[in-house]
């Protein structure tokens, strides 16, 4: 009887402690699920960037993040604290849409009505870019009709774009960076229900778990999904930002913090409640 008694002691302990580990390993992963567990922490316009706001992205070479507005066309360094740094404005460019930084200093944006991504390096020095300086990727078929490229995201392990469709359709493509064009359609993630996304206004990948979070505008929301379209996680924006109806790209830095623009010039942070 003692002796039963002890194995069923050390199976519950080896059994609670297993679970413990998942329970410590699901926590700690930015993607894993739990966007439900984030709350708004802080907030901070930058009043450098006069309006459309419309892009973001973080760089870990500078530690700091990029942002970039469509009207005019202009790239804003600040810190992750908000405190502005720089402009960069993009000459010949139109309609930019969002940004994201690849890899040496060297970022792209995508350009709504050209449907192009173009690709260029930013070094700390740079006060301007020359549109026919930067290599172009034609992403779609120009005289294609749908209502707009609006988010870019990079994936450095595949070293491939993915760039999403605001609507008709909503949609996500793949563009490989070293090629002319081309798209191809992520199937999994094609007009997804209305009622849980009803646009793409912007996309972060993460390549560690291989998820996608989707920013919708007129959804206010943040959904988390496998590229087959597996839905792991969704966070409500308008839970902390009543009637936030203008929100154009998201990015996540170092801690997982995960940082929200929003038109004319704001940007939301998000956290892991710790309570």
């Amino acid at each position: 009887m003692i002796r039963r008694h002890y194995i069923r002691v050390m199976l519950s302990a080896v059994l609670g402690c297993a679970l413990l580990v998942i329970a410590l390993l699901f926590w700690f992963q930015p993607n894993s699920g739990t966007l439900a567990d984030f709350v708004r922490t802080r907030s901070f316009k930058i009043p450098e960037i006069p309006k459309d706001l419309s892009g973001i992205t973080y760089s870990p070479e500078s530690e700091t993040l990029f942002l970039i507005s469509n009207t005019p066309t202009q790239v804003y360094e600040i810190t992750l604290e908000g405190r502005f740094i720089r402009q960069v404005d993009l000459e010949g460019f139109y309609d930019t849409e969002d940004i994201v930084f690849i890899e040496n200093q060297t970022f792209a944006v995508i350009e709504e009505k050209r449907k192009t991504i173009t690709i260029f390096q930013m070094f700390p020095e740079t006060k301007r870019v020359q549109y026919a300086n930067c290599r172009h990727i034609q992403a779609l078929p120009p005289e294609g009709v749908n209502t707009g490229l609006e988010g870019l995201a990079w994936d450095p392990d595949a070293r491939t774009f993915l760039i999403a469709n605001e609507n008709n359709p909503r949609a996500v493509y793949t563009v490989p960076y070293n090629s002319r064009g081309g798209a191809q359609e992520v199937p999994g993630l094609y007009n997804l229900p209305w009622i849980k996304l009803g646009d793409y206004a912007g996309i972060y990948f993460d390549n560690t778990y291989g998820r996608l979070l989707i920013l919708s505008r007129t959804s206010g929301k943040i959904k988390d999904y496998t590229l087959d379209g597996q839905e792991k996680g969704s966070l409500n924006l308008q839970r902390f930002i009543p009637g936030l109806v203008a929100t154009e790209g998201l990015t996540v830095a170092p801690g997982g913090e995960l940082y929200v623009c929003s038109e004319p010039n704001i940007v939301f942070v998000f956290s892991r409640d710790q309570r």
